[in-house]
Order: C-alpha cells, then sequence, then structure tokens
C-alpha cells in the first residue's frame, strides 16, 4: 500500500501526473481512491480561474487513467453549501465512472456489538 497526502491543488495535480500515471501502465494495477477531491478547491487565496482550470485538468487526467484501466474512485464532501462546492460536485459526478458509483452514503451510529473488543 501506497499513500501519498496533497495539501494544495497543485501537489493534487502533481501526484496524479508523477505518482498515479506509472500506475496505470503496472501489470497489477492497484485501486486508487482520491478521498475528497474538492476540499482542496475551497481555497480563496487562488483565483477562482485557476482553481477552474486545475480542477478540470486533475479530473481529465483521472479520467484518462481509468480509460487506461486504473480503478478510480473519487469521492466529494459531504453536502455542497455554496455555488462553487456544488459545482465542483457535478463536475466530478459527470465523469463516465463516476456515474455508475455507489450513492452518496449516509453516517449510520456504530452498532454496539461491533464497538466491543476482545
Amino acid at each position: 500500500m501506497f499513500i501519498s497526502r496533497a495539501f494544495t491543488c497543485y501537489q493534487l495535480a502533481a501526484a496524479v501526473d508523477a505518482l498515479l500515471t506509472p500506475l496505470a501502465d503496472a501489470p497489477a494495477r492497484p485501486a486508487v481512491l482520491v478521498l475528497g477531491i474538492d476540499a482542496m478547491f475551497l481555497d480563496e487565496d487562488l483565483r477562482l480561474h485557476e482553481r477552474r482550470y486545475l480542477f478540470r485538468r486533475i479530473l481529465d487526467r483521472l479520467q484518462a487513467l481509468a480509460q487506461r484501466g486504473l480503478p478510480i474512485l473519487i469521492t466529494c464532501l459531504p453536502g455542497p453549501t455554496s455555488d462553487w462546492t456544488r459545482t465542483l460536485a457535478l463536475r466530478a459526478r459527470m465523469l463516465p465512472d463516476v456515474r455508475r458509483a455507489l450513492p452518496v452514503m449516509e453516517p449510520r451510529p456504530i452498532p454496539h456489538d461491533v464497538r466491543q473488543t476482545a
């Protein structure tokens, strides 16, 4: 297992280009999880056109990698609360593979018997 954490949308773009591209050519393609892809694009220190450009670039690259056979799961933050977050979530869900993804899962309490330890 390999884990990479990006702290900015620029780091996410670089990680997609540098780290995921070789995985698409690997004989055993691992599943890739991109969790909360929209979270980094909420930074208002970046101009909106720059955030749009980077988001589009990352989604296009992820889609191309998925079409090459790399299994990719993308998640978004729950409950978009602004026009920008709604746009991000909608755009991410427009990818062909994402439309067939599982519906949003609501948090549920953990059953008591599962919380018990041996």
